[in-house]
């Protein structure tokens, strides 16, 4: 069960990532939000809180920590289901 919400966790992560973009490129006719990108800083978190260390404004660099983020939660779900798969 944990593998299918890690899963989960990762395609809303992507979606969340790929939200930033379209919103800024107007893909699909979405609308530009200024606030597109708060779906996958909420998503990063804890690893999110870097970017308050970074002194750049750069989209790229937001967009960059928060894909790290998400990665590692998802890794972190993945060693989770694995180790109690194992007990």
């Amino acid at each position: 069960m944990l593998r299918i919400i890690a899963i989960v966790y990762l395609l809303v992560g992507i979606g969340a990532l790929l939200l930033i973009p379209a919103s800024a490129h107007g893909w699909l006719g979405i609308e530009a939000d200024p606030l597109s990108g708060i779906f996958a800083l909420l998503l990063a978190l804890p690893w999110s809180l870097v970017l308050m260390l970074v002194d750049s404004a750069e989209t790229l660099v937001a967009l960059t920590v928060c894909a790290i983020g998400i990665g590692i939660n998802f890794w972190l779900l993945i060693k989770l289901a694995a180790r109690r798969r194992g007990e």
